[in-house]
C-alpha cells in the first residue's frame, strides 16, 4: 500500500496527554483526582487526603515500568493514569542508571555526576523516553488519559537577547524537562494570582499582593513554560475543590470555537460589559464575589480587562 493510500484527514483527538506543574500545595493532585476514573502512581503519602486508587509503594524504576505495563494489559476500569510527580520519578531513574552503570555510592545512593560531564543525564533521558513510550502504548491500547504532575522551582533564564531574569521551571534536570515539555499535548502551569505593588517610582522591588486566587496558565510567558493544543483560554480557574471540570469545559469551548464559523463582533461598550458583570456578581459565592469586585476596581475603565474578567466570571458561574 502506498503512502497516499494511507492518507487520513480531519481531527484525531485521542485521550488527554497533560503535564501540570506548579508550587507545592497548589492543588495539582486534587485537580488530577477529578479526571475520569484515575489511578495514581505516586510517592509515599502524596495522595493520603484524596479518595483515589493509588500505588504509593513503588521504590524502583523497574517497578514503575512494570506497573505501567500492567495497567496496559490487565483487566481494570481505570480511564486515567496519573504520575505524581515527575520529580519523584527522577531519583529512581538515577538510581537505576547508576546501579546498571556501577556508579552507586558506598551507601547505595546514586551519583549521576560520576559518569562524567552530562553523560549520566543523557543515560537518564533514555529512561524518560522509555517512560513516554510505555505511556503512549497504554494510551493507544486502552484509550487512557495520561497526566504528569510536577513541582516548580525558580531558575535564572539566560536571556540571549537581553538581561537574564528569573522564571518558574519544572523541578527536574533541564535535559529531562526539555523532553517532558515537548511530549504532552498540554503543559499547564498552576500558580496563585499575584499583583505587584510599588510604593513609589524609586522602589527597586515591588510588594507581591494576592487574595488566594489560583489559576492554571495555558500559554507561554516570560515567567513560565506552558502550551496547549486544545484552544484553551490563557487562564483557567483552579478552585480548591478540584478544577478538572473547569478544564474540560474550557476544552469543549475551544473545540466549539474551532468548529464554528468565524463571527465578527464589535467591541462592547463599558455600559454593556458593566451590566453583565453586575449580573454575574449576584451569582457568585461570597469569596469569588469579593475577588471579582477587587478586580473590577483594578481594571478601572479598561474595556479589554473587563471583558477578560467577565469571561472568568462566566466560567465560575458555569
Amino acid at each position: 500500500m502506498s503512502i497516499l493510500e494511507k492518507t487520513k484527514r480531519g481531527k484525531n483527538r485521542g485521550p488527554y496527554r497533560i503535564l501540570l506543574y506548579g508550587r507545592e500545595g497548589i492543588g495539582k493532585s486534587t485537580w488530577a483526582a477529578g479526571a475520569p476514573d484515575p489511578y495514581f502512581l505516586c510517592e509515599n503519602a502524596g495522595t493520603d487526603e484524596l479518595d483515589v486508587a493509588r500505588n504509593d509503594e513503588i521504590r524502583t524504576w523497574e517497578a514503575l515500568v512494570s506497573g505501567i505495563d500492567e495497567l496496559r494489559t490487565a483487566k481494570h476500569g481505570y480511564k486515567s493514569v496519573v504520575i505524581d510527580t515527575v520529580d519523584w520519578v527522577e531519583p529512581i531513574i538515577y538510581e537505576y542508571v547508576c546501579r546498571k552503570g556501577g556508579k552507586l555510592r558506598p551507601d547505595g545512593t546514586a551519583d549521576i555526576e560520576a559518569f562524567g560531564y552530562q553523560k549520566g543525564y543523557v543515560s537518564a533521558l533514555d529512561q524518560w523516553r522509555l517512560l513516554a513510550s510505555k505511556l503512549e502504548h497504554l494510551q493507544a491500547e486502552r484509550k487512557t488519559h495520561v497526566i504528569l504532575l510536577g513541582h516548580s522551582q525558580i531558575r535564572t533564564f539566560n536571556n540571549p537577547a537581553d538581561t537574564n531574569y528569573d522564571r518558574y521551571e519544572l523541578k527536574i534536570h533541564k535535559t529531562a524537562a526539555g523532553f517532558l515539555k515537548e511530549w504532552p499535548n498540554a503543559v499547564l502551569f498552576a500558580n496563585y494570582e499575584v499583583f505587584v505593588k510599588t510604593q513609589s517610582d524609586k522602589d527597586k522591588k515591588g510588594k507581591g499582593i494576592g487574595d488566594g486566587t489560583r489559576l492554571i496558565h495555558t500559554v507561554p510567558h516570560p515567567s513560565w513554560d506552558a502550551k496547549n493544543r486544545y484552544s484553551l483560554p490563557d487562564t483557567i480557574p483552579l478552585p480548591a475543590t478540584g478544577g478538572w471540570a473547569e478544564f474540560e469545559a474550557a476544552v469543549a469551548r475551544g473545540e466549539g470555537a474551532q468548529s464554528a464559523q468565524p463571527e465578527k463582533k464589535e467591541p462592547r461598550g463599558l455600559d454593556e460589559i458593566g451590566k453583565e458583570i453586575d449580573s454575574l456578581l449576584a451569582r457568585l459565592d461570597k469569596q469569588s464575589n469579593a475577588t471579582a469586585i477587587d478586580a473590577v476596581k483594578r481594571a478601572g475603565g479598561d474595556a479589554a480587562k473587563l471583558e477578560l474578567l467577565a469571561e472568568w466570571m462566566r466560567q465560575l458561574v458555569a
